[in-house]
């Protein structure tokens, strides 16, 4: 389209070119054959002629310029700036106009910036800063995280009110109006700031507008991490490493591994809530790895066996135990069976073995306190990776981890376990008591 509409600028210019000479040309012709030669028109025809020279030749350099900078033009859109479309964004509805107001102390923009930072720190890796915008087009208190054109999630906030969160732990129910949390769907109450000591002596957990935005902004970047992880942040770890581990850099930039392969890793690792904070441990399990394997995937299930006590220790601190859900040894060989029978295919569960195994997951989801539905499902090696798949968009607080990936010394409580008992086809829970 933009070629042809140039091309129909070239040929107008043209045209009217080519009329700005046949005029001058004209008059001078009807003076000379015609015998109405005189010095006073033939200067006037000479005039007109360098006029139309000049014009024609200001045209020309006007089509030149269209093409040059329809050229700049296309040069300039087609690469795109892959770290801005990845960068979130927080859009507000004008309602919310006072969570970022200097006058009011912007408690927003703090709170973001808050979370921004601690989530470096957390992740590994420096988060790019994250925009404020205010969006006419929304619902006044609503407000909306983007990454590009992608909606992430979005919800309501009353910025003069106070977020009410019933933990488990409310005493007393007192009056509001009813939501969830959006950034963990607990109960919640939105009430006036005026009951918020009331709120609190009842047992509820009370936060304000611009908490329950940043907090749901941590949620929801920490499950998008490994989208705004680029290969600049790869880069800036391998930077660091050169000073930390001279020689541990070099071996593994001139190894088998390419920027974009240590990237991708990156990538797998932080989808699956594996922070980069130990990158020099990471990257010898890099290094190990890639001298095994070909494949990104199988390099990732290698490097995860040597980093099992980074995985842990992000799940639960040392002090505490692993609170894990086990597979029964039945249901794992009909799990293993399926995947060998559909390995590579892109489900690799038998539907229905696979529909029963999320519901059987989903009951001991539910059959657990709120405060240790944060669990981990231990499985195979060989199964780790494809349930992790099935499993993890469905629950996204569930880890699952192989066998081979829990440290020696980590002591571990068993909550529940999922079996097909004898007598039915229907998937069970058990309690650890049962076990």
């Amino acid at each position: 389209m933009k070629r042809n509409i140039l091309s129909m600028n070239k040929v107008s210019v043209r045209l009217r070119s080519g009329w700005r000479l046949t005029a001058p040309l004209c008059l001078a012709f009807c003076l000379v054959v015609l015998g109405m030669a005189h010095i006073a028109f033939l200067a006037a025809a000479a005039v007109a002629g360098i006029f139309a020279f000049y014009l024609w030749r200001r045209s020309k350099s006007s089509a030149l310029s269209l093409a040059t900078g329809e050229k700049n033009h296309l040069s300039q859109i087609n690469p795109a700036d892959e770290r801005e479309l990845a960068r979130p964004v927080i859009k507000i509805g004008y309602g919310l106009f006072p969570l970022v107001e200097n006058k009011k102390g912007a408690p927003l923009i703090g709170r973001v910036d808050g979370i921004r930072q601690q989530l470096s720190g957390q992740l590994g890796f420096a988060l790019p800063h994250i925009p404020i915008k205010v969006d006419l087009s929304l619902e006044p208190n609503s407000y909306r995280i983007l990454m590009g054109e992608m909606i992430l999630a979005e919800d309501l906030v009353w910025p003069e009110d106070a977020l009410a969160l019933d933990d488990g732990s409310v005493v007393s129910a007192i009056a509001g109006r009813s939501c969830k949390d959006p950034a963990f769907g607990m109960d919640a109450l939105w009430i006036d700031q005026n009951e918020q000591s009331r709120a609190v002596s009842e047992g509820y957990l009370v936060v304000d507008a611009s908490t329950v935005i940043a907090t749901h902004l941590g949620s929801v970047v920490r499950g998008n991490a490994a989208r705004l992880f680029s290969s600049d942040d790869a880069q800036r770890l391998i930077d660091c490493l050169k000073t930390s581990a001279p020689q541990l850099a070099d071996s593994l930039t001139s190894g088998w591994l390419s920027l974009n392969a240590m990237t991708a890793i990156c990538q797998e690792l932080l989808a699956e809530n594996v922070p980069l904070n130990d990158f020099q441990k990471i990257a010898t399990a890099m290094l190990e790895a890639s001298s095994m394997h070909g494949e990104i995937v199988h390099m990732v299930e290698t490097i995860r066996q040597e980093i099992g006590d980074l995985i842990v220790h992000a799940i639960v601190p040392k002090s505490l135990p692993l609170t894990v859900v086990t597979l029964d040894a039945s249901l794992e060989s009909a799990l293993f069976k399926s995947f060998k029978v559909r390995e590579g295919a892109v489900y690799p569960f038998d539907l229905l073995l696979a529909q029963k195994m999320i519901e059987a997951v989903n009951i001991a989801v539910r059959s657990v306190p709120v405060e240790s539905r944060n669990m981990t499902l231990i499985a195979s090696p060989v199964l780790r990776r494809p349930l992790s798949a099935l499993l993890r968009p469905r629950f996204p607080d569930l880890s699952i981890l192989s066998y081979q990936e829990l440290p020696e010394d980590k002591s571990i409580e068993v909550l529940t376990k999922i079996g097909v008992p004898l007598s039915s086809r229907t998937m069970a829970v058990t309690d650890s008591n049962s076990v």
